[in-house]
């Protein structure tokens, strides 16, 4: 069966690319003299023109952080593997390849800026500046729980610190290398790969480099705060985007050895581990199948995330505008494979309750690659250096992020420096402080999924104003996700304020769904929404 599952999957994929992604590309984009802003706003810091290769690493490990590993791991043991396989290839498809490509695309009208920028031009100042605090607050929750991830991946296989610290220093040399120079990139790569899947597996069998990466917790995030602040404060070509183009070879390697770990044991064995349907409502009881599977999913299929990046590091970087189909549309695609092989994870390791999600993810890879030759505990280290390329490349982007929304509520006022230092502050104190014995971004975790939605629904409702603003003929195709998008966030949010035992996670959600209803209001008193809405539909039918 499993198979099966990836081979529809990829061939799913692979239509969708070739014809569905083409359409829309060419529909947002079909300006000939459209002139990219990494061309005209070059600055050699934020914006410059990348080869194709290094953007579409930078832009696809970014994207694909540990939403996509934990979002199926957990969706599949909570609703049964094929309510979450229909929702992976759907989503992808209709929902989160739409939202990620029409977030670039719109960007790239409005020199790379961010989609808040979108905002202030169709909506006014007040409502961009509610929309980008609204939005820097999320990504503030994002950079504090993915460096507390990263740092306790660190902790339990430093043969993974180990090769990531190698992954850093070699990146300023292949930065320096490449654009100043001029050394070939596939050269450079030709030798740097080889010893870096070298270095994981010399990691993985050398006491002393376990001994010595053995580090403590804190020891960890001390440096993870160390290189994210590097990481945006640098020129992109100097550290993040290399670093991101080496570790996006581990992500390729790890996708390919899934996609034949799933093949190959969908032929060998039969797996009876995890039901197909476990109900509409999860054995945890309060979790229903609409919608809290296509919040817990997330990243998988779509994430409000994304379209910060979409809109973020890489339109900046874009060189021409035919390849904002591959970075846009086609990295969702390949984000929804890595989706798929965490869900075969679980369909072989069965419930993931003996085993938190990422080591459900680990545990379930290792098993794979046994079965195409690769022995269990290195196929485990493997499987931990993939969530960990995962988390720290969607890390330092979205750092990196938070640094220029900050900017954009100032206009500019703030240096890179602050900007950065005040959101990995930020980041800090919900890492560092703690209630009821739990630190704040854990507090906040069980909403995370729903906000994270609602920032989908609220960039496709940007991006649907925008093309209606703009005359265009065809909308539907942002419409019905935006709606879909708002309802299923709202109404998990409404579930996890009624039925959650915690009184901060039911504060948390009725304050979102309040903070969502006034960003409605602001829409609605600035271009009348309700009539925008009613003209539609008349114009629909």
């Amino acid at each position: 069966m499993m198979s099966v599952i990836i081979v529809v999957t990829i061939v799913c994929f692979l239509v969708a690319y070739k014809y569905y992604g083409a359409w829309l590309s060419k529909y947002f984009l079909s300006d000939k003299e459209e002139e990219m802003p990494s061309v005209y706003l070059r600055d050699d810091m934020d914006y410059f023109p990348s080869p194709l290769s290094i953007l579409f690493a930078h832009h696809f490990s970014s994207i694909a952080g540990a939403g996509a590993i934990v979002g199926p791991v957990v969706a599949g043991a909570m609703f049964g593997w094929v309510p979450a396989l229909l929702w992976l290839i759907l989503g992808c498809i209709f929902v989160g390849g739409v939202h990620d490509l029409s977030a670039l695309a719109v960007s790239l009208k409005y020199d790379g800026l961010s989609i808040a920028e979108v905002v202030q031009r169709i909506l006014g100042r007040k409502v961009q500046m509610f929309f980008l605090a609204f939005v820097w607050i999320f990504l503030v929750l994002v950079v504090a729980s993915f460096l507390d991830i990263t740092a306790v991946t660190f902790t339990e296989a430093p043969e993974v610190g180990f090769t990531v610290v190698l992954t850093v220093i070699a990146a300023f040399i292949l930065g320096i290398g490449v654009y100043v120079f001029h050394i070939s990139l596939r050269y450079a790569t030709l030798f740097l790969m080889p010893f870096f899947f070298y270095a994981l597996y010399y990691g993985a069998n050398n006491i002393e480099v376990f001994r010595m990466f053995d580090l403590p917790l804190n020891y960890w995030r001390v440096a993870l705060v160390g290189y994210c602040y590097l990481a945006c404060v640098l020129p992109l070509w100097l550290l993040m985007e290399p670093r991101d183009y080496i570790a996006s070879f581990f992500l390729y390697a790890g996708i390919f050895l899934g996609v034949a770990g799933m093949f190959v044991t969908g032929t060998q064995v039969q797996v009876n581990m995890l039901e197909p349907f476990r109900g509409w409502n999860a054995i945890s009881g309060n979790s229903y199948l609409w919608p809290m599977l296509f919040i817990t999913i997330a990243c998988g299929a779509v994430s409000g995330a994304h379209s910060m990046i979409s809109s973020g590091t890489t339109p900046k970087q874009l060189a021409q505008k035919e390849q904002a189909l591959d970075v846009g549309y086609g990295s969702m695609l390949l984000e929804g494979v890595v989706g798929v092989i965490a869900l075969g994870t679980v369909m072989l390791n069965g419930d993931f309750i003996a085993h938190a999600p990422l080591n459900c993810f680990a545990v379930g890879f290792g098993r794979m690659l046994e079965y195409i030759g690769i022995e269990h505990h290195l196929g485990n280290i493997f499987g931990f250096m993939v969530i960990n390329c995962f988390v720290l490349t969607t890390l330092d982007t979205i750092a990196r992020v938070g640094r220029y929304l900050l900017q954009e509520l100032t206009h500019n006022r703030l240096s890179s420096f602050m900007a950065t230092s005040l959101t990995l502050l930020a980041a800090l104190s919900l890492m560092i402080l703690e209630s009821d014995g739990k630190r704040m971004w854990e507090l906040f975790w069980p909403a995370f999924g729903a906000i994270n939605q609602l920032v989908a629904g609220m960039t496709l409702l940007v991006v649907f104003l925008w093309l209606v603003m703009n005359k265009f003929k065809r909308t539907q195709f942002v419409f019905y996700p935006t709606v879909f998008m708002l309802a299923t966030s709202l109404a998990a949010l409404f579930l996890l304020m009624v039925n959650n035992n915690l009184w901060f996670i039911r504060t948390v959600s009725a304050l979102f769904i309040v903070l969502t209803a006034y960003f409605m209001w602001l829409v609605h008193c600035k271009i009348n929404l309700v009539q925008v809405i009613k003209d539609y539909m008349k114009k629909e039918n």
